[in-house]
């Protein structure tokens, strides 16, 4: 009886460990058009692959007149923040189910901060940008809302 139990917890463990992986490898799961808040009118990051990486830029933007003037560099305060690309470089680690070495540029205060992202679920993307050393993990994470 025992080894019944046994076999059926290691088949029902590699069932559940095989789907879980097959959900976890898939490095595209993030493309697509992602809002930066659950209002109707909030800012729209559409995700792309750039080669073999992945990077993002403001699709849709309330302010569709809005300047980049917190840059740091003066020639590029004049820009719009539509169509601007604000994620680049990123990975999936498939180990990790994140996509990971990528940087976020921030419009509102002008920085580029190091970055990844993991879906909590299909329609929720966790972006966490940090500073200093990125193993003190130190920084905000925001959630995105996948557009549908």
């Amino acid at each position: 009886m025992a080894k019944r139990v046994y076999t059926l917890l290691s088949v029902l463990f590699f069932l559940v460990a095989g789907t879980t992986s097959l959900y976890a490898a898939d490095p595209e799961a993030v493309l697509g058009l992602w809002l930066t808040d659950k209002e109707p009118e909030a800012t729209q990051i559409e995700i792309v692959k750039c080669g073999e990486k992945f990077c993002g830029k403001v699709a849709w933007t309330k302010k569709a007149d809005a300047l980049d003037t917190e840059n740091p560099e003066e020639s590029l305060k004049s820009r719009k923040i539509l169509g601007l690309n604000m994620i680049f470089d990123f990975t999936y680690d498939a180990d990790d189910n994140r996509w990971v070495d990528g940087f976020i540029y921030n419009p509102q205060d002008g920085k580029t901060y190091d970055c990844r992202m993991w879906l909590e679920d299909t329609n929720t993307l966790n972006v966490k940008g940090t500073v200093g050393p990125k193993w003190m993990g130190i920084g905000k994470t925001v959630t995105w809302f996948r557009k549908n």
